[in-house]
């Protein structure tokens, strides 16, 4: 697909990205829809089953979890980098690669220690449409057309991105960190108990 760009094959190009960004919502769907109400599996349970029978599971995986944000991370800086440059203010491009390679970092991490839920967050979900919004732009409106007032728009769309992909990091930090505490405090039921009976007496101390 970025080669297609690069060599102004842009039918291709957009052919084939538009199939990406369909087969991409129909496979999302489609899991959801097979799970239906059947309890996903652990992670452990799944890591028991050979890859082929984890790639072909009717339902929703952790591998799918973990493969879906980086596919959509390849998309959209193929994208990027080859329809971008001097079109998107570069400071903008490093940061959005900057916050990318965080937001791959910290799932692993996060499925490595098993700290809460490692699938996309809301704001995660909305930095994609924002990042789609703007993919339109920089294959619908060619370089001839980039009007100054199109090039500012399209740099905003990519600052809200960018915003919202720095909610989603924080968003993951901060749910490890209570599930990190929530673990903590099960495994040690003393010390929690200490800590609710010094609240209640905080709290009758209050009143």
């Amino acid at each position: 697909m970025c080669l297609f760009f690069l060599f102004d094959h842009y039918v291709i190009g957009t052919i084939i990205l538009t199939t990406s960004l369909v087969t991409d919502f129909v496979d999302g769907a489609l899991s959801r829809y097979q799970q239906g109400s059947r309890p996903a599996m652990t992670l452990d349970e799944e890591v028991s089953l050979t890859f082929w029978k984890r790639v072909n599971y009717r339902g929703v995986t952790h591998l799918g979890r973990t493969l879906d944000p980086l596919a959509d991370k390849l998309r959209f800086f193929l994208v990027l980098y080859s329809l971008g440059i001097g079109y998107v203010a570069t400071s903008v491009i490093v940061a959005l690669t900057v916050m990318a390679v965080c937001l791959t970092l910290i799932r692993p991490i996060k499925q490595y220690l098993k700290l809460d839920n490692v699938s996309s967050n809301r704001f995660g979900k909305i930095k994609i449409w924002a990042e789609i919004i703007g993919m339109v732009f920089l294959v619908f409106v060619p370089e001839g057309y980039r009007h100054p007032t199109i090039v500012t728009i399209v740099n905003i769309v990519f600052l809200f991105a960018l915003a919202f992909g720095m909610f989603s990091l924080f968003g993951h930090i901060f749910t490890g960190y209570l599930s990190y505490r929530r673990r903590s405090w099960q495994r040690s039921p003393k010390i929690a108990a200490t800590q609710v009976v010094e609240v209640s007496i905080e709290a009758d101390d209050e009143f």
